[in-house]
């Protein structure tokens, strides 16, 4: 049953402050209609909710023509995507890019920095989410859902003085700059496996750049155990964390280009309802690929990512699984880094079936050609970089942990349960 709408704005928060209509606090500009006439093969980069939820990727359009400026982001603007799917789409972001031009569906929020702090700004309408997925779920129709200005004129808001304000905000953007430069360490040490790999396996640089004759042509499946995600039913799930929960690892949380986005979660599954689903239980060191995309944009088919946690996933349908088998001294790193290398994805990606949307069969992964290194080779291979997968991991357990932390705090600091008057801040 849907609920009414006076009670869809109903916003609990700090009982004194200063009211606002949450439009005023801010401009709110949405983004243009571009057109295949705009596009070019470089350029800027046009910011579409696919960039917001996924990065720059293969499906990134670009131009090199100028549009007004108002659309024009540059690093550190706020972004406010206002329709799509209530659970998924519909939320506030930083922009990270040098600079962008703004598609539609999206707004460009200039927050008024003369009443309303920018980042206690940006974390005010995180903690407003629930009521932006309420909001627009009211209104869905065909999937879709959306905040418009009108809506933003009927939430009205108490907003605390400055002080409080920057209190709240340092707060909460110091959890996020730590989570930041674990994710900048994670990178950098993925692009050195990377690399490390690609100079072993791809270029044979260590051994005189041809392939050792005592190598041998193999499958995936002889190196790793296959296996297909559970087909949840959308009102088993739930849309919000709650505790004695699993994260639902679903597509979204595997990276264009392979790796994993710990922030990826959009649901969760109560865990006294999975007694028989133990087999879709993650844990560290599962290696999960992407098994669907659209044929138009091809962004993440074939990739995967690595599993830091132990036993706080349960995997979702179209995500397969890769377990490291005895067979051989290959571990977790090499499947990883293989499958996301160039070389194997074109190989994988041309065997998709063909259709608006392209799907890897159990058996065309498994059937993958990969080729195989003598134990002593692997050995040595895993003893270089396991320790660097071990850092990605604790980092991965810390950035959990911080997330974890900050949105606690958030509705607290937010709704003025948590007093910050008497913390002092430079």
């Amino acid at each position: 049953m849907k609920c009414k709408i006076h009670s869809l704005y109903r916003i609990n928060g700090y009982n004194e402050g200063i009211p606002y209509r949450l439009f005023d606090l801010a401009s709110w500009k949405n983004g243009l209609a571009f057109k295949d006439i705009n596009f070019s093969i470089a350029g800027v980069p046009i910011i579409k909710i696919a960039e917001l939820n996924n990065g720059i990727g293969s499906t990134t359009a670009y131009t090199n023509q100028i549009f007004p400026n108002d659309v024009h982001l540059l690093k550190n603007d706020l972004i406010f995507s206002w329709s799509g799917n209530p659970q998924t789409s519909i939320d506030i972001f930083r922009f990270k890019l040098e600079e962008g031009w703004l598609n539609q569906h999206i707004f460009k929020v200039i927050p008024n920095e003369n009443i309303v702090n920018k980042d206690f700004f940006y974390f005010f309408m995180k903690y407003l989410k629930p009521y932006f997925v309420k909001i627009a779920s009211n209104k869905q129709t065909t999937g879709l859902g959306h905040i418009t200005i009108a809506d933003l004129k009927h939430m009205n808001i108490i907003l605390p003085d400055m002080k409080i304000q920057h209190i709240i905000a340092t707060i909460l953007s110091s959890l996020d700059n730590e989570i930041e430069l674990n994710r900048q360490i994670n990178a950098n040490l993925e692009q050195q496996a990377q690399a490390i790999f690609k100079s072993w396996f791809i270029d044979f640089e260590p051994f005189g750049g041809t392939m050792p004759d005592d190598w041998i042509i193999g499958t995936l499946e002889d190196i790793a155990a296959f296996s297909n995600g559970y087909a949840f039913k959308s009102k088993d799930l739930l849309y919000a964390p709650e505790q004695n929960c699993y994260k639902v690892f679903k597509q979204g949380h595997i990276k264009p280009g392979g790796g994993m986005i710990l922030e990826g979660t959009k649901s969760w599954f109560p865990k006294q309802q999975s007694a028989n689903l133990q087999k879709y239980i993650l844990r560290k060191g599962d290696i999960l690929m992407a098994m669907t995309d659209m044929k138009d944009r091809v962004a993440i088919l074939g990739n995967t990512a690595v599993m830091g946690l132990d036993g706080q996933y349960i995997l979702n349908q179209r995500v397969g699984l890769l377990r490291c088998k005895k067979k051989y001294e290959i571990s977790y790193p090499y499947i990883f880094l293989l499958t996301n290398s160039p070389a194997f994805l074109k190989d994988l990606r041309i065997r998709a079936n063909s259709g608006v949307q392209v799907n890897l069969s159990s058996n065309e992964i498994k059937n993958a050609s990969i080729l195989i290194a003598p134990d002593e080779i692997n050995s040595k291979f895993n003893r270089i970089i396991e320790p660097m997968f071990e850092i990605i991991f604790k980092n991965d357990i810390e950035i959990d942990c911080l997330s974890t932390l900050r949105d606690t705090l958030l509705p607290k600091l937010m709704s003025g349960e948590i007093d910050v008057s008497k913390i002092e801040i430079d």
